[in-house]
């Protein structure tokens, strides 16, 4: 967990924290889909990618997690900017030597790397709490306590702050909200679930949380990058443990 205001890092836990840290690489799975969205939302606010039913089309990939959505938006946005222009996206957000994207990747790869985050493509929970730092911070990204600077234009931010809460209202992560419901407090995000032994998702798959917790007044204060390695689906113990590390964090203290 970072603090969205200051750029520090608030919380980490891992089973075993001699081996692994804020620096170990795993895959993106769906996560993946909010850096799709976050491109997506700034062009289009600067009028470059036209999409009426955008909306739905955002709702379906963030918040219900589905991965035909997801690659729409994906190839969308490159038609839309040109391979360039996205990767120039991925470096601004802190991703430039995440993935193995080039003009060369047909457009099924693209596709499916850039919505199902399952093959080459491998990210740290620092590089995926900071970039969410920046969506927290309406589009400003810290360098640790100093302005990194803006990497998403403050509209398209909010945008997605709304869109990622949906998740946990009514989408994938719909059962972690119950564990905040008291303390005024919500959290938002994206799940992701790797396939497991058997080649599916299962009990056994890889799962993994990306999100923002928000205060009462609505404000996202908080990061929280959740991995689970063979812990179930991303919607399940991956984001159970992040809005309930977000509960030990705030604890009864509104004044956070």
């Amino acid at each position: 967990m970072q603090n969205v205001r200051t750029g520090s890092l608030t919380a980490f836990a891992a089973s075993d924290p001699a081996k692994i840290d804020t620096t170990s690489q795993a895959l993106p799975l769906s996560t993946v889909k909010l850096l799709v969205a976050a491109s997506f939302l700034d062009h289009q606010q600067s009028g470059e990618v036209h999409l009426p039913d955008s909306a739905r089309l955002l709702a379906d990939s963030i918040a219900y997690g589905n991965d035909d959505a997801g690659r729409q938006m994906a190839l969308i946005l490159r038609k839309a900017i040109g391979t360039k222009g996205v990767l120039q996206d991925l470096k601004r957000y802190g991703f430039w030597s995440s993935h193995s994207l080039d003009s060369k990747t047909t457009d099924k790869d693209w596709q499916d790397i850039l919505s199902i985050g399952e093959e080459r493509f491998a990210v740290t929970a620092r590089q995926l709490s900071q970039f969410l730092q920046a969506v927290g911070n309406n589009g400003v990204m810290l360098e640790g306590s100093k302005p990194r600077g803006r990497v998403l234009a403050e509209r398209a931010a909010k945008k997605l702050q709304t869109v990622m809460r949906g998740a946990v209202e009514r989408g994938t992560a719909r059962s972690a909200a119950p564990i905040l419901a008291h303390t005024g407090w919500q959290m938002g995000g994206k799940t992701g679930t790797g396939p497991d032994v058997h080649g599916a998702p299962g009990p056994t798959s890889d799962g993994c949380f990306a999100g923002l917790i928000f205060d009462p007044r609505g404000d996202a204060r908080f990061t929280v990058a959740t991995f689970v390695k063979h812990g179930g689906l991303g919607g399940g113990n991956a984001a159970w443990l992040s809005a309930e590390l977000a509960k030990f964090v705030i604890g009864d203290d509104s004044g956070l």
